[in-house]
This record gives structure tokens, C-alpha cells and sequence, in this order.
């Protein structure tokens, strides 16, 4: 047996089997055994994290990383890194909206040797290109997004009904995912009503049953086509029902929901709600309270910051929020690492496991922190401005690399990531 090149173990290590203490063996980015917490071979390098908690790197499946500019990538990274998010798949808008090769082969450009965790690509659906799809998938995007209303973004409009059910026979003989923001457009409503006066006023324009009459359309186009699909950053309690005997007939129809779903509650925003005016939007306590308990019965899988939550505060929200419900660490590990790799089919993501990439973080569970909005790069993080979270990332591997040291900041002066297309991962 091959000596292995690092050794990471700690007293409370995140595996398969539960909690309980490892050292984790790496090898050629690979994690190649976890094996006892004494079992360190001489002159390895390690790192003893002691009692703090070694989770599974995160794999956040809807990331908007705002385009194709090479920056962007760079920052939406960095902070990924920081934030114990190893692995990224990026949405097809902002930038280009990868409903071609053309635009894909610019996403990758914009990325490669840019991204400091590794980076695939959702591509595009629209009523123009269903017959791109299979060149796409070919070309190493990982599924396909679609919205069932028009987006902020000019070049992604909505798809009818009629070009879902053309798309879908197509996405069904590829065996490729339809992932869809399954949420209509309210027919009086402007796309961004800023001139409503309080949050309840915006709400009312945004109610459940567009998010509602959208799913249960899905869910019979799922059972025509047998298409794997995927609805996006849930946040209607109401849809839930028609989700579980969607799922107990066998239907390949899953869902997402995302932080802000989770954490906050629409009786507590307070004045104009301007900054959690979001499509769809935060719901009342009672909405927030079932969509944990279908997080936890396991009806809602991936848990995904879904473009609003900065991508390096979604862990310490979610872990806030978690720890007060009494959830685990294991549990969280499962809806934000293993989860969102099963979905985008990462078969080497999510887990600390012999095989798996060695992407690990040394998380401080205990620790807390409140959120300065100035260290992020965008204004969704206004919302949880002044927040006090619990959870801090100490440090982040990426494929056995230290990228991200809290204490000695980074470490790796070179972007490590690497790009994911289908079959790589």
C-alpha cells in the first residue's frame, strides 16, 4: 500500500457511517482509506484538527456567477472557497445563456484556470434550441435549466408548455436532467414591483399558486415523458403534497429549496422588504416550518444557496438554522454535500469515503460570527447584514489542497480548480 501524501483527522469526522473519529488518508487528491484516529503513518504530513468537525466539502448546485467575465469567476470562487463550498455548478444567466456551444465554450474560457474550487455548467433550455441539446450534453453540460416565467435576464425568457413537452422526450432519451424554476408570472404583475409599499403587499402579488398550478403541470409532463426533473429553490409549502404522491408513484421528480427559504420568515421583515423581494419570495412561519420537514423526511433533497444567499454564507446559515431545530451535522453534510452531487451526477463529490476527491473542511461548529456585508461582493448579502451566525470555516481542501486557511488566509496562490463536465467527475 502506497504511503499517503497528507493525513487530516479529527475526533469528530462527518463519514457515511456517521460521526465518529478518523484520520483521513489522501493520496493523488484522492481519499484513499479512513481509517482509525491513531492511524498516522511517520513523517506525514498532517493536520490534527482536534475536536473541531471535518465535514465533506459543499457542492452548491445553483450558482449564478454573474457571466462570463473571468473576475467573476475568480471572486464567485474565492468566496465558495471560504465558505466550505468546493464545488460549484454554475446557472446558465447572468452572461451568456448557454443555449449553444458558442456560449458554453465562452463559460469555460471565463473559468478555466480562473476558479479556486472546481466549476460545471447547467446549460440552457429555451423553445430555440431543442435541437442543440444532445451537442451540449455531449459537450460536458451537466443538465439543463428552464423557467416557467420570463427572467431579469432579457436573453432567458420563459418556455411554454408546448416547448417543454417537445424538449422533454429528447432530455428523457439522453437520461439528462430538467431542472426548472416552476413559478408563473402573476398576470397583472409587473416583473419587479418595487412600488409596492411593505413586504405583504409584494407577497400578495406573488402567491403561492403560481408556484403551485407550475409544479402540478410538471409533475404530469414527468409522468407522460418519464423525464428526470428537477424543481429549483422550492418555496411554496402548498406543493408538497402533490411532490410526495408524485414520489410515491415513482415519478423521477425531485426539488431544492435554498437558505433563505429556511431561515427567515415573512412576518419579520419589516418596512418595504426591498432586499427580499425575490421570485419566489420568503413565505410566512408557518410555510418556513413545513419545508423543514420535508428537508428533514427527506421529500426536498439538495439545499442550494439558489443564486440569493452569498455561496459563502450558506453553510454557516444553514447550520445556524439546523442547530436550533436540533438537526445534525450529519444531516446538514447530506443536504449540502451528497444531495447536490447526486443531482448533477458527481459521482466523486459529497462524501468522505475511500474513492471520493479529497475536497474536506475543517468546520468550527461552536464558533459564531455576525455577517459585515462589506466582505461580500454583491448586495445579496444585505439581508443578513448584522446577523449573528453559528459556524466557522477554519480550513478548505480541495482535492487534498489547502486553498483556504482562516488564520493564514490563502494559501494556494494559484486557482486549483478544475473544470467538471460530464463524465469527468
Amino acid at each position: 500500500m502506497f504511503a499517503p501524501d497528507l493525513v487530516v483527522r479529527s475526533r469528530r469526522v462527518a463519514t457515511e457511517r456517521g460521526m465518529r473519529a478518523a484520520a483521513i488518508h489522501v493520496r493523488s487528491e484522492k481519499i484513499v482509506g479512513v481509517l482509525d484516529f491513531d492511524d498516522v503513518p511517520t513523517a506525514c504530513p498532517l493536520d490534527d484538527a482536534g475536536d473541531a468537525v471535518i465535514l465533506p466539502g459543499v457542492v452548491d448546485t445553483h450558482v449564478h456567477a454573474c457571466g462570463s467575465d473571468e473576475a467573476d469567476f475568480a471572486a464567485v470562487t474565492r468566496a465558495a472557497a471560504a465558505g466550505g463550498v468546493t464545488t460549484i455548478v454554475d446557472m446558465p444567466f447572468p452572461g451568456p445563456s448557454v443555449t449553444s456551444l458558442a456560449e458554453l465554450e465562452a463559460k469555460w474560457q471565463a473559468a478555466d484556470r480562473r476558479s479556486h474550487v472546481d466549476v460545471g455548467f447547467w446549460a440552457g433550455l429555451l423553445s430555440t434550441n431543442v435541437r442543440e441539446l444532445p451537442r451540449l450534453f455531449e459537450a460536458g453540460a451537466l443538465g439543463f435549466y428552464c423557467s416557467l416565467r420570463d427572467s431579469s435576464a432579457a436573453a432567458f425568457p420563459a418556455v411554454s408548455d408546448a416547448d417543454l413537452r417537445a424538449a422533454m422526450p429528447v432530455l428523457t432519451r439522453m437520461g439528462a436532467a430538467l431542472l426548472v424554476h416552476a413559478e408563473l408570472a402573476h398576470a397583472g404583475a409587473q416583473r419587479w414591483p418595487w412600488r409596492w409599499r411593505s413586504y405583504a403587499a409584494y407577497l400578495d402579488r406573488q402567491p403561492k399558486t403560481l408556484e403551485n398550478e407550475a409544479i402540478a403541470s410538471l409533475v404530469q409532463s414527468c409522468r407522460d415523458f418519464r423525464t428526470r426533473t428537477h424543481i429549483v429553490h422550492l418555496s411554496s409549502s402548498d406543493a408538497l403534497a402533490p411532490l410526495f404522491h408524485a414520489r410515491l408513484a415513482r415519478l423521477p421528480i425531485s426539488a431544492e429549496t435554498c437558505p433563505h427559504f429556511l431561515y427567515f420568515a415573512a412576518e419579520d421583515i419589516r418596512g418595504t422588504g426591498a432586499a427580499f423581494r425575490w421570485t419566489p419570495p420568503i413565505r410566512g412561519r408557518e410555510n418556513r416550518e413545513l419545508l423543514w420537514a420535508a428537508v428533514v423526511n427527506g421529500l426536498i433533497g439538495p439545499i442550494v444557496s439558489g443564486g440569493r444567499t452569498p455561496v459563502g454564507l450558506s453553510l454557516a446559515i444553514m447550520w445556524t438554522a439546523a442547530h436550533m431545530r436540533g438537526c445534525t451535522l450529519e444531516q446538514l453534510a447530506k443536504w449540502m454535500c451528497r444531495a447536490p452531487a447526486e443531482l448533477a451526477g458527481l459521482t466523486r463529490k459529497g462524501r468522505i469515503d475511500v474513492g471520493y476527491d479529497a475536497d474536506l473542511i475543517v468546520f468550527g461548529a461552536d464558533a459564531e460570527f455576525v455577517v459585515e456585508p462589506s466582505a461580500f461582493r454583491d448586495c445579496s448579502a444585505i439581508p443578513y447584514a448584522g446577523q449573528r451566525l453559528r459556524g466557522l470555516v477554519e480550513r478548505t481542501y480541495l482535492r487534498g489542497t489547502l486553498v483556504y486557511s482562516r488564520n493564514r488566509g490563502w494559501t494556494s496562490p494559484n486557482c486549483r480548480g478544475k473544470l467538471i463536465g460530464r463524465g469527468t467527475s
